[in-house]
């Protein structure tokens, strides 16, 4: 993994670090359905940070 991957994911995992705390402070105040939509797009970007991680050299 070159210097610059390694960069890419930590900024990927602290933006994904942000849209989990924001779901946290904010999922009483939201229906089943968003709630649904924001896990699974926190999902989406573990995926590709470990897909990322996993195809680098």
């Amino acid at each position: 993994m070159t210097e610059q991957e390694r960069t890419d994911a930590i900024i990927m995992l602290s933006s994904l670090s942000q849209q989990s705390y924001q779901a946290i402070t904010t999922a009483k105040k939201m229906d089943a359905e968003q709630l649904v939509k924001d896990v699974q797009g926190i999902i989406d970007g573990a995926q590709k940070i470990i897909h990322m991680i996993k195809t680098a050299d």
